[in-house]
């Protein structure tokens, strides 16, 4: 939403906090990255927040990487800036990819 109410200070936590500090799992010497569920009363909340990370990414303590996110509402209620990341369109992404694979098999 609007300034002040923190969204900046939380996202810069998120990523300071080192995405794979403290967690193990996925082999030896192999860390994983956390899962975050972020939710608002507000979509635009949300969407700040996800814009944000689209274009800043996480620090997982050694570089910069872009986390997998999924976005979860009706398409209406979302940005435009990040609707590549609504559910929608990734499962409409997934589903072109298996018809285009499967038409050139």
């Amino acid at each position: 939403g609007g300034g002040g109410r923190g969204l900046s200070s939380i996202l810069s936590g998120l990523s300071s906090a080192g995405g794979t500090q403290g967690l193990s799992g996925g082999g030896a010497g192999r860390m994983r990255k956390p899962r975050i569920l972020i939710c608002s009363h507000s979509n635009a909340a949300v969407d700040h927040l996800a814009s944000r990370l689209l274009l800043e990414g996480l620090f997982d303590g050694t570089r910069i990487y872009q986390p997998h996110m999924i976005r979860v509402g009706t398409l209406h209620a979302c940005s435009e800036r990040v609707k590549v990341i609504t559910l929608d369109h990734q499962t409409e992404d997934r589903i072109k990819q298996a018809t285009g694979e499967a038409a050139e098999q």
